[in-house]
């Protein structure tokens, strides 16, 4: 999943497939099963028609969190993400179905990135709520519920398998990241479209929305 790894696969995958892959990470046949299982248990039905939602906050807040220690602009921002990518959602045929992958998790992250007070842990946690109130009946993936331990849930596994929910998905929509690039890069292979929005970040905004 890490950027490192998937750059140095693509450098191989180009030599070995004289550049016919270009762009995909190729997900394991183990990766997609999962997939299905888990839109089979969520939906009713493997081959549902649903759209993939993608939002990340972790590296926003890692790198604006120590100018904007009590999360306000972090709330302002995520708020206004959602909401680019809930208009998107809602111009599409959707019929009700939503799977979000966000690493919005495990007492407010699912990566590497941790709020650096309690303050910002319940920020964020009112962001997680928000998102999935936005698009109202919404899953996500949890291992338990295909039958592996819960510490699946955590970054590696639980990745991979949002990388494969959200590739499969009929339609899907995200916020510009390398997560986003990956999906968009897999999708491009079954020729599905892929729905991006900016999101833009910075200290300096940060700092300017706080002084106001």
């Amino acid at each position: 999943y890490r950027k490192s790894g998937y750059s140095t696969f693509l450098k191989r995958l180009r030599y070995e497939s004289h550049g016919q892959f270009d762009n995909a990470l190729m997900l394991s046949n183990e990766i997609l099963e999962l997939a299905e299982r888990t839109i089979a248990l969520k939906f009713g039905d493997p081959h549902a028609r649903y759209i993939g939602i993608h939002f990340r906050v972790g590296r926003m807040m890692q790198t604006v969190q120590k100018s904007d220690p009590q999360g306000d602009y972090i709330v302002h921002w995520a708020m206004t993400c959602i909401t680019k990518l809930k208009t998107v959602a809602l111009s599409l045929e959707t019929h009700g179905k939503y799977v979000i992958a966000t690493d919005l998790s495990n007492d407010g992250m699912r990566g590497g990135e941790y709020p650096m007070n309690g303050k910002i842990r319940a920020r964020i946690q009112s962001v997680k709520e928000h998102l999935m109130d936005e698009f109202e009946g919404a899953v996500t993936f949890d291992a338990e519920s295909v039958g592996l331990d819960e510490s699946h849930d955590k970054m590696g596994l639980s990745s991979l398998a949002d990388l494969a929910l959200c590739a499969k998905a009929t339609h899907f929509v995200s916020m510009k990241d390398s997560f986003a690039k990956m999906v968009r890069d897999e999708r491009n292979l079954r020729t599905l479209k892929s729905h991006i929005e900016l999101c833009p970040f910075s200290i300096q905004d940060a700092i300017q929305f706080n002084s106001k």
